[in-house]
């Protein structure tokens, strides 16, 4: 592995706990955390980022807390040495009680970082009172991960970045949790939310800068019920955008052209929408390989999730079949209906079947596709994976 390349695993959306009641699909979400953990140990990834909504409530209960814990555990403890170093002043971005990284606890073995910001889900002021408090604070009190990005003060927030180093490469990573979007436009039209950047004697221009977010993205929604792109700093390298579900595999070129936008969408289906389907958009993780000030992106397809198949059916579409005036004509509708839907149960099936995982041994609780999974082509998917990458940007 070289040296001064950091490779980072970006997975979001992952709302453990979703549909957790369902005797079929209660360990879906599990199952595709699970993997975005397992493949993050099996790249050699330097630590893993959650871009928000890690749980799917501000409250998740006993059983999906207990799988959380019981993942973050089995994948990142160990012996490993961690190789990324934090150059800034610990406290002022992790407010636990050590106010520090969990790797560089010295009761602690941590072999795979996590950094993780929260959502709009796990939001811990819906809490409400004095202490703003979620499950991310408790994973973050027990030093299972390191939550960032969360602000203390409703009104004037300063993102201070997470400043690390490997070898030549340096990174600024800022974080901002979920916040209300009316008030959060109110707040960076008023210049109450800033960036406070490295200082320039800390070769500030050498800095590669990831801001993480979970915000609505403008896809119509209106002038002030989301984040757009205009807002944010020129002199950001990388956006990571959470909340959006829909999975984009390649990274976008922002509006005003100087940075570039990678949206990872959900690890598990949550909306019966095009934009969730399994042949449409097919969710992926991301491993961003920074060296220097240049980067690329590898987009990893989950293997563990739940085929979803939308499709629709125009009805006006089909008059010469239909007779408004036919007595019988709900009876001829539902046989329509009944017909697309058994067709997209076997497209389901096909595409469940082909789905390959990357590792032979790869062994995940809840796994969704063993069943009908062929393995025989296991070191070619992997080879297309790995080496089969874009050049740096």
């Amino acid at each position: 592995m070289d040296d001064n390349i950091i490779r980072i695993l970006i997975s979001t959306d992952n709302h453990l706990g979703y549909m957790e009641k369902d005797p079929t699909r209660c360990n879906d979400s599990l199952a595709s955390f699970e993997e975005a953990l397992y493949t993050a140990k099996k790249s050699k990834a330097d630590f893993t980022l959650l871009a928000g909504d890690l749980f799917h409530e501000n409250k998740p209960s006993r059983r999906t807390l207990h799988g959380c814990i019981d993942l973050l555990r089995k994948y990142c403890y160990g012996s490993d040495p961690v190789y990324i170093e934090m150059l800034n002043e610990q406290s002022e971005v992790f407010k636990n009680r050590s106010g520090s990284v969990n790797y560089e606890d010295p009761f602690q073995s941590i072999s795979l970082p996590v950094f993780a910001i929260h959502g709009n889900h796990d939001d811990p002021s819906r809490e409400g009172g004095n202490e703003t408090l979620s499950a991310m604070d408790l994973l973050s009190v027990s030093n299972m991960l390191n939550y960032f990005g969360k602000a203390e003060q409703v009104d004037n927030i300063d993102i201070v970045p997470i400043l690390l180093r490997k070898g030549d490469t340096l990174v600024a990573l800022y974080g901002l949790g979920a916040i209300r979007d009316e008030r959060l436009n109110r707040m960076w039209n008023q210049r109450k939310l800033r960036f406070v950047r490295p200082p320039v004697d800390q070769n500030r221009d050498d800095f590669f800068n990831i801001f993480v977010l979970h915000q609505n993205r403008d896809y119509g929604r209106g002038a002030k019920n989301c984040v757009h792109e205009s807002m944010i700093p020129e002199w950001m390298d990388l956006v990571v955008w959470g909340n959006e579900h829909e999975c984009k595999t390649s990274l976008a070129e922002s509006l005003v052209g100087t940075f570039r936008i990678y949206q990872p969408g959900s690890s598990v289906a949550t909306s019966l929408v095009d934009g969730e389907s399994s042949l449409s958009n097919p969710k992926h993780m991301g491993l961003i390989e920074i060296k220097s000030r240049k980067f690329r992106l590898n987009p990893i397809p989950y293997t563990q999730i739940r085929t979803f198949i939308y499709g629709d059916v125009n009805l006006s579409d089909l008059q010469y079949k239909l007779d408004k005036n036919d007595p019988k004509i709900e009876e001829k509708i539902k046989e329509i209906l009944s017909k697309k839907v058994k067709s997209m149960i076997v497209t389901a099936r096909q595409h469940s079947s082909e789905i390959v995982p990357y590792y032979v041994d790869m062994q995940i609780d809840g796994n969704t596709n063993n069943n009908n999974t062929n393995t025989n082509d296991n070191n070619t998917v992997v080879n297309t994976i790995h080496t089969g990458s874009s050049s740096y940007i």
